[in-house]
């Protein structure tokens, strides 16, 4: 892979002189640790804001539990022992103390995590991002944020960055971005992984794993609402050498749906064009067929997406169908219930798709239960260890449809 191309790795480039090159990477060394300084003093300062001392509610009584699981040079020697280190972390982390992993798709992600020193540096560093506010975690997080980016630098060096494991450490690093809504870093991640998938393709790699498509497929319906974790046209035009039908369809009906969404946001701002709305109504329907069209694979992510999309449709344009709403959004919870591997904390509480369900589903309803309960679990382990207000990554960064963010906003109280 050319280092070049994935700037936010080797700032250097090809074309800079010895002396420029040294400036730059002071340069971004000094930014790196203005911004670590910042987000620091920020969770500090919320700490305090809250009234806690550093050892009240900041997870300091589990953060015992986790040191106790540090593995000793024997166990970390020895691969599958300290997978099962790791996912004894993993569980206490990230699902909060459920066992993981429960299935064989569950122990292949924990053993692909243990196989690559920059994917287990990538994952630590969200684990203890949102462990807990305190100083003493968040300088952690950086540490094993720098850790993952030193490792990536060496894989880039040597022509080793294409294989999943570092696929799956720069989405990590991607999600990170997005939780403290750094853009700039995210976009720079973003282009990176889109940088590495169309190499890995040039290089004779002509395949992906299962997992990489079902992550992009099921954040398409976040970039739908303006919070992407991992979806940008980047990735899915470097997919399309590899041929994923179904990839490509969705991103053109995500396409289209952002479209339709704009047109009746005009609309509703005071056209009484009949011609408009006709036009709307039409655009409507053929997306609507084209939303239904994936529901007959077998992956849950796709029909989950294919769900998630038709219900978006539905409140855009016809909210009052309540009925059919509630119906689709129970199916919807079945196809994430389908899903193989189990998401972290952090991915449930920023999944669109179960907030689109909790919002589409009928009050009062088993179905709905399910949805508020998946996030506010979520939301309510975060707070149990010193976290003000868990939802603030949410408020701060959606730039969704303005009767979207009323629904949203509307949730995000209820689980308060």
């Amino acid at each position: 892979m050319s280092s070049a191309g994935f700037k936010f790795l080797n700032s250097t480039g090809s074309g800079l002189s010895r002396e420029a090159a040294k400036e730059v990477r002071s340069h971004i060394t000094r930014t790196n640790f203005a911004k670590r300084r910042q987000r620091i003093a920020e969770a500090e300062a919320a700490r305090r804001k809250s009234g806690r001392t550093a050892s009240e509610g900041d997870g300091q009584l589990a953060v015992d539990q986790i040191e106790k699981l540090e593995p000793s040079a024997e166990q970390a020697a020895e691969l599958y022992r300290y997978a099962l280190f790791f996912s004894k972390f993993w569980s206490l982390a990230f699902l909060d103390g459920t066992c993981f992993p429960g299935n064989d798709d569950e122990a292949a992600w924990v053993a692909l995590i243990t196989s690559e020193p920059a994917l287990i540096e990538s994952t630590m560093a969200v684990g203890m991002r949102y462990w807990a506010p305190s100083l003493r975690y968040q300088r952690m997080a950086e540490d094993h944020s720098s850790r993952a980016t030193n490792f990536i630098i060496q894989h880039i060096t040597s022509g080793r960055a294409h294989t999943a494991a570092v696929l799956a450490a720069v989405l990590t690093m991607a999600f990170g971005a997005r939780l403290v809504h750094d853009d700039a870093a995210w976009n720079v991640h973003v282009d990176g992984l889109a940088s590495l998938v169309a190499e890995r393709y040039a290089a004779g790699r002509d395949y992906l794993p299962q997992w990489f498509y079902d992550v992009i497929i099921l954040d398409s319906i976040n970039d739908v609402l303006g919070f992407p974790r991992f979806f940008h046209k980047k990735i899915v035009e470097a997919l399309r050498s590899y041929d994923p039908t179904y990839m490509t369809g969705i991103a053109a009906i995500c396409q289209g749906l952002a479209r339709f969404q704009q047109s009746v946001e005009i609309y509703r701002q005071g056209s009484v064009d009949s011609n408009v709305a006709s036009g709307i109504e039409e655009t409507y329907e053929r997306l609507l067929l084209e939303a239904r069209a994936p529901r007959e694979s077998r992956s849950s992510s796709i029909q989950a997406a294919s769900l998630a999309l038709e219900i978006i449709l539905y409140l855009s344009w016809r909210p009052e169908c309540r009925v059919h709403l509630a119906a689709v959004a129970e199916q919807l919870r079945q196809a994430l219930s389908g899903l193989l591997v189990r998401p972290c904390s952090m991915m449930t509480l920023t999944s669109c798709s179960v907030m689109i369900g909790a919002v589409a589903a009928e009050r009062g309803s088993e179905t709905r239960a399910w949805f508020v309960s998946e996030l506010r679990n979520a939301a309510s382990s975060l707070k149990y260890r010193g976290w003000v207000d868990p939802l603030e990554v949410l408020k701060n960064g959606f730039v969704a449809d303005s009767c979207f963010v009323e629904w949203l906003r509307a949730l995000w109280e209820e689980l308060r």
